[in-house]
């Protein structure tokens, strides 16, 4: 069973201990650091005199998968649950060896983290090995990988547990939900159920630090940190406003208390935030850049960096002082939603931020040194031939600051449930095609599929060409291929970076 795992030896930091629960990530996320869900949930098992291991699988097969020339086969499974006769022999022989993992530290619970769809497939592989070796475990799933969309009927979810191969889902924020779990509260809200109860803001300042402690470090040089929940936009294409009602910020001393813990026990000095923004609550996040502006400048040799999501906003309310201060707090790189470079589209959005407050904030971010991820949605309801020559005129007349920003197209835009757009597409005479959220046309301005992603693939091709840093997801260059060239093969161009 070992043998595919010998050369490389990536499990041997596993070190199985009998515990009562062991959470874990399924694979498959593509990502260089690692998810944080076991650890959290370690951490708040532990508050609930419940013994546990926290482990990242993910990132042991992600590791293990990387370079091997037949990736694209194993993506191809986990994206549309496929199996290559090829990978059919070493994919079952991987998750054996990942329930062998979990049972060997002799747990009543085994509680999988799926962070998106991506993930079904594995754990549905999981879930039948536990359930074939340990009829009798307890196994609960998590995450927003277990449902199709963050309101509504959990199809997933539902079709496990009435198969037997689960026994609970938790949706929603976990920490309350999971707690409960383990004290054998079933009936709490997010159990078994739709309804779930949003963290407060008070709550989110007293949880537990993550407990990292079962994690293989290695070669990691990034951790992640939760400073906020919610968003203070409110964009017709995003549904993260209908999930929680209400934008809930850390305190800053509370955030910048958990870094120079993480710092201090694992030796990380750079921190990812998982918020949909940073920088939600101004007041706080002045705070916490002058706590960490001011530690950095005490701690030459130790500075601690952070990157994140993060809003443009105008010169008047957030100027150069304050772009000054992030730097000094160790400020890195910056995903930020432009989504359109059209203003009016922009503004349409939802997006609440000018050209000018765009071009100021490049030029600050070009003066500081710092880096933006630029996210971009092609195909905006209104947009038209013209917007997207517009938007080549950008990237054109734009080239000084390519060298300091990764853009990232995305997929064309998708309708999503529970979002503006999906309760008035009637209204906005669009029509959904099929289940799938890119698959649309409008019946205002003959927008429609294939267009869309011709319009990606231009956009692409040009930034390409002019040297600017792509990144893109395998999966959305996937389907874009499969709508332009009407092919269900997916051909790896190697063009796009993935951070």
């Amino acid at each position: 069973m070992t043998t595919i795992f010998k050369d490389l030896n990536i499990f041997h930091n596993v070190k199985p201990k009998k515990v009562d629960l062991v959470i874990t990530t399924v694979p498959y996320t593509e990502t260089s650091f690692p998810l944080m869900a076991p650890a959290i949930l370690k951490s708040i098992a532990d508050t609930c005199q419940v013994s546990a291991a926290g482990l990242d699988l993910n990132s042991y097969f992600v590791d293990w998968l990387k370079y091997r020339s037949d990736k694209n086969k194993f993506l191809d499974f986990f994206h549309t649950e496929k199996i290559d006769p090829e990978i059919d022999n070493v994919l079952n022989k991987l998750h054996e060896y990942f329930v062998f993992l979990l049972l060997a530290h002799r747990p009543k619970i085994i509680a999988l983290s799926l962070l998106s769809i991506v993930c079904q497939a594995s754990c549905k592989k999981i879930c039948q090995l536990l359930k074939k070796h340990r009829p009798t475990i307890k196994i609960v799933i998590g995450g927003a990988g277990c449902f199709e969309n963050l309101k509504g009927h959990a199809m997933f979810a539902e079709e496990l547990l009435n198969s037997g191969l689960i026994d609970h889902y938790i949706r929603g924020d976990g920490e309350k939900a999971f707690a409960a779990y383990l004290k054998g509260q079933y009936d709490f809200p997010g159990i078994n159920n739709s309804d779930w109860q949003e963290i407060t803001k008070e709550e989110l300042d007293t949880f537990p630090y993550p407990d990292y402690d079962d994690y293989n470090f290695e070669h990691q040089y990034v951790i992640a940190i939760n400073g906020s929940r919610g968003c203070v936009r409110r964009c017709k294409f995003c549904d993260i406003i209908e999930h929680w009602k209400k934008f809930n910020y850390r305190s800053g001393q509370s955030i910048f208390d958990e870094m120079i813990f993480q710092n201090k026990k694992y030796g990380f000095q750079t921190f990812k935030f998982q918020d949909s923004l940073v920088n939600g609550n101004l007041k706080e996040f002045k705070k916490l850049i002058s706590l960490l502006a001011e530690y950095n400048e005490n701690n030459p040799t130790n500075k601690l960096k952070w990157n994140g999501y993060f809003i443009l906003r105008s010169q008047s309310s957030f100027g150069e002082e304050w772009w000054s201060l992030m730097k000094k707090s160790g400020a890195s790189a910056l995903v930020v939603g432009i989504e359109s470079l059209v203003e009016s589209i922009r503004i349409d959005m939802g997006k609440n931020f000018t050209n000018e407050d765009l071009e100021y904030s490049l030029s600050m971010i070009k003066k500081y040194h710092l880096k933006m991820v630029m996210l971009m949605i092609v195909g905006w309801i209104t947009e038209t031939e013209k917007d997207i020559e517009y938007a080549k005129k950008w990237f054109i007349d734009n080239q000084k600051y390519k060298d300091l920003m990764i853009v990232e197209f995305g997929q064309t835009l998708g309708i999503y449930p529970n979002t503006w757009l999906d309760r008035n597409k009637d209204q906005l005479n669009i029509i959904k095609l099929d289940s799938m959220p890119e698959n649309w046309k409008s019946l205002t301005n003959n927008s429609n599929p294939t267009l869309r992603a011709e319009w990606h693939k231009a956009l692409s091709e040009l930034c390409e060409n002019l040297g600017y840093t792509l990144s893109d997801s395998l999966i959305t260059h996937y389907l874009l291929e499969r709508i332009i060239r009407n092919d269900t093969e997916f051909k790896n161009t190697n063009k796009y970076l993935h951070v």
